[in-house]
């Protein structure tokens, strides 16, 4: 839910950022914001598209002909002078928890005085500035010694060389019954794939998205080179012919890397396959590769000891090998210096960086940079999210979401087994995915990494934040290579993805729901929220992950995260024609002024949407007390939004339908709510009973 939100407002925080172009960016001038329209004005059908600033009517409109916009009229209508605002946006919970955990004299456990030995270092302005770029320096003038390409490798896999500028290795495993393995991933200096999945390098034949693909590759290359007057690229044009050399050169191998949305629009299991020629050992992973120097690589990140490799989409690696020659150790060389000015910058003096940040219209906030540094995967993620957890959350969080997410799956049972257009094999299929499922509540199953043998040096000892990060670095190495062949837990992903993100997901290779604490803030949960208020914030966003478990990408891979396929003999095709019913529903839909939207983009999650709603009104109905009123308007509330023109030009190119469409959409499908408003035909809301769908359950 909060992923694309936060993709969102990081595009356009970088647009303003480094003045890049993009005509949507345009702001509405102060004369049209803020003023409710006149609904013949108005884009959007059959409902009006109001989370787009300026595009409100003049007065609430009935529930029975816009749903979504009558119950959170006032905040819309509050905040058409300040778009890119979220009813469910807060401050970082996180970091003010963390705050208090440093600022408390009382807390004396070595982890928290790690933390405040770090925290403190990067604090410490002066000292950085005056440390300058002087620590980082001697491995950027290895690089640039470098002079032939075996000289490159011996500089880039010595044993004292602490970066990886071009691949990732973290823990990784076959399937949920097996012993944990590596995963290997590109490592982008442009784009963050375990964020982006890579999309940004796909080749398209759309111009339009061709455009904006290539403006975001921009946008995250300004950010990548701000301060590469560092390295010696100290003018315009050097800069300009520097970026353009290396988003040339990743988008010529990255353009392979798995872009797990990709396998939404392939070919029903093409994922299986991907999967199950994913695994190598480490002769053949390397034999993919003899001009890179990997295996002393990974020995580096002590990842060279597994048994089992997992590399999706090898493709990337093989390509990236043919670029490993003579001819581009120029280019090679610039990508690692640049992929050191990327990982660093937090640790060291960002004085270039910041200058350059406010000559462009930005801000320096020194306390959230040194939090953010805190909140890395090689520092102190893990922690800062335990302590949220602990200090914040509790443990009746963690029990009253975790019972929650049990009394879904058990309706999830309910409504599989009563579904008649399935198969018995494929019920077997889909409820061994659900008892065998994994929940990782707020934390992962085996729990967050121990620092309590970590020892930084502390500043009146002689150490750094860049010489401490480093140690830190190793120590999460040595932490995940003591796993590596241990019996596989199902929270292998919160090895790789921070639990401050603001996120949840199911995934697919270890079967498991997986709750962040990052989406857990004040806004959508509070311990005085009653159950059906719950059920509306974050219960919607548990249901609708639940439910990928079956869909197109999930029915792909069994409880084990073995590529099976869970749909038998032709079930698939009465899935997918449900699917298709949902495509075309959205397709009809007008969003943007004379631009409908594209159902094929958004089925997958717009499915989980209906069945999210199902679930939640199913929960209901077990319950003699239940308020169906406080539970809409809790899950309208979560998606009330303003978003300015570029936000909604760039939403429209999301997997995930426009906000009032999810409230909209699925409430039409549901009779409960035709009684609850008296919706009739010919109301904005009324949908023939042959026309609306349902997914599962005796009804579908």
């Amino acid at each position: 839910m909060g992923k694309s939100k936060r993709l969102l407002a990081l595009f356009l925080c970088l647009i303003l950022a480094f003045s890049l172009s993009i005509s949507a960016c345009e702001k509405k001038t102060d004369d049209n914001q803020g003023k409710a329209q006149a609904q013949s004005e108005l884009f959007g059908s059959p409902w009006v598209t109001s989370v787009v600033q300026g595009n409100l009517p003049a007065e609430r409109p009935d529930a029975k002909d816009d749903l979504y916009t009558y119950l959170n009229y006032d905040y819309l209508k509050e905040h058409q002078n300040s778009p890119e605002t979220y009813m469910t946006s807060v401050k970082d919970d996180i970091q003010k928890a963390v705050i208090n955990a440093i600022n408390d004299e009382s807390r004396t456990d070595n982890e928290i005085q790690q933390l405040r030995i770090l925290y403190n270092q990067l604090s410490d302005t002066e000292t950085l500035k005056n440390t300058g770029f002087s620590e980082v320096q001697p491995y950027i003038d290895k690089i640039d010694a470098a002079t032939t390409i075996a000289e490159f490798n011996d500089v880039i896999s010595a044993a004292d060389f602490p970066f990886s500028p071009f691949v990732t290795a973290t823990l990784g495993m076959a399937d949920s019954r097996g012993v944990y393995g590596v995963m290997i991933s590109p490592n982008f200096v442009i784009c963050d794939t375990l964020m982006l999945g890579g999309k940004f390098y796909k080749d398209t034949d759309d111009e339009a998205t061709k455009q904006q693909n290539e403006t975001m590759l921009e946008t995250f290359a300004s950010d990548r080179f701000a301060d590469a007057s560092l390295i010696g690229l100290d003018t315009q044009e050097k800069l300009q012919d520097a970026m353009t050399k290396l988003i040339e050169f990743e988008k010529s191998y990255g353009k392979y890397a798995e872009d797990p949305n990709g396998y939404s629009s392939a070919e029903y299991g093409s994922m299986t396959k991907a999967i199950a020629e994913s695994v190598f050992n480490l002769s053949d992973l390397c034999a993919l590769c003899p001009n890179i120097p990997l295996e002393k690589i990974l020995a580096n990140m002590s990842k060279n000891t597994a048994s089992i490799y997992s590399l999706m989409d090898s493709k990337w690696l093989s390509e990236l090998n043919t670029l490993w020659t003579e001819d581009n150790l120029d280019t090679l060389k610039l990508a690692a210096k640049v992929s050191i000015l990327k990982e660093t910058r937090p640790y060291r003096d960002q004085t270039v960086y910041n200058e350059l940040l406010v000559q462009n219209g930005g801000t320096v906030d020194v306390a959230t940079n040194v939090y953010n540094a805190c909140d890395d995967m090689n520092t102190f993620a893990q922690l800062l999210a335990k302590i949220y957890v602990n200090d914040v959350l509790g443990e009746t969080a963690k029990t009253r979401l975790t019972n929650m997410t049990k009394d879904m799956v058990d309706i999830y049972k309910e409504l599989i087994n009563e579904t008649t257009w399935i198969s018995a094999e494929t019920k077997t299929n889909l409820l061994a995915k659900l008892e065998n499922l994994t929940i990782n509540m707020l934390e992962p199953t085996s729990g967050y990494f121990d620092y309590s043998i970590l020892q930084l040096t502390p500043s009146d000892q002689g150490g750094t934040a860049f010489t401490n990060y480093l140690k830190l670095k190793q120590y999460r190495y040595a932490a995940e290579s003591a796993l590596i062949g241990q019996k596989a837990n199902s929270d292998i992903v919160w090895y790789s993805i921070k639990p401050s993100t603001v996120n949840a997901f199911y995934d697919v290779m270890s079967n498991s729901i997986n709750i962040l604490p990052g989406i857990v803030s004040s806004a959508l949960y509070k311990e005085n929220m009653s159950d059906y208020e719950l059920l509306g914030t974050l219960g919607g966003t548990i249901a609708h992950e639940l439910s990928h478990a079956f869909d197109y990408l999930g029915s792909q891979v069994d409880a084990y995260g073995q590529p099976n396929n869970v749909y038998a003999g032709d079930d698939l095709d009465k899935f997918l024609a449900k699917v298709q019913q949902i495509n075309d529903y959205y397709s009809n839909i007008e969003v943007l002024k004379g631009v409908k939207v594209n159902g094929q983009n958004v089925v997958a999650e717009a499915a989980s949407d209906l069945c999210s709603m199902q679930v939640c009104l199913e929960l209901l109905n077990k319950d003699k007390n239940a308020d169906y009123e406080e539970y809409i308007k809790s899950a309208a509330h979560t998606w009330a939004a303003v978003l300015s023109d570029a936000e909604a030009q760039q939403q429209y190119t999301d997997t995930h339908p426009f906000n009032n469409q999810r409230i909209n959409v699925n409430a039409q499908m549901f009779e409960k709510f035709y009684e609850m408003y008296g919706i009739s035909e010919g109301d904005g809301m009324y949908l023939a009973q042959a026309d609306r769908i349902i997914i599962w359950g005796a009804d579908s």
